[in-house]
């Protein structure tokens, strides 16, 4: 079977996209879809050009910044942690800076802003 045809690794897919807040980890989709870690990590590597973990981590930050800009900047941390499935600001704090290399102030700033 072509990867990228295979229907269990769209089903994958498309339920991240739909439950991207309560998908925190790939332990959380080994579990529900009862397939392995490799497995997982290759298919998906070469059907969607990322590993899961990154995939998540990417929609996480596209959905924080459609929240960014509807609500503007006035809130605190762990509003916008909680909004993405995080339960805590550190969490939060961590991934942006991993990711964008800007603390999580000057992200903020940044995107609202554009």
């Amino acid at each position: 079977m072509n990867v990228f045809n295979d229907p269990r690794l769209q089903e994958i897919k498309c339920y991240i996209d739909e439950n991207v807040r309560a998908v925190n980890r790939v332990d959380d989709l080994l579990d529900k879809f009862c397939i392995e870690r490799k497995w997982l990590n290759e298919k998906f590597k070469i059907a969607f050009l990322s590993c899961p973990k990154e995939y998540i981590q990417k929609r996480k930050i596209e959905l924080l910044e459609n929240i960014i800009k509807e609500d503007g900047v006035g809130e605190i941390a762990f509003y916008y942690a909680y909004a993405i499935g995080f339960k805590s600001s550190p969490a939060l704090y961590n991934m942006i800076k991993r990711k964008t290399g800007l603390a999580f102030l000057e992200y903020k700033m940044k995107v609202y802003k554009t």
